[in-house]
């Protein structure tokens, strides 16, 4: 959820995340993903996976299951 007391700067930095995605190259966007993809910790390599796949918005959200 975006705060509203921010609003002005995270559709500022919404915009120049698109503009530098705008300016790669597709092989660039991979080697980003894939760098990040390295950096990351064992316990948190699921929760990327699912956020590339788009089953999860929110990285660092835990996952709940539903009894």
């Amino acid at each position: 959820m975006i705060d509203k007391t921010n609003l002005g700067e995270t559709i500022m930095f919404i915009k120049q995340v698109k503009e530098k995605l705008g300016k790669m190259t597709e092989a660039e966007k991979e080697e980003w993903i894939l760098a990040q993809a390295k950096l990351l910790k064992e316990n948190e390599q699921q929760n990327f996976l699912m956020s590339l796949s788009g089953e999860k918005k929110v990285i660092y959200m835990p996952n709940y299951q539903c009894r």
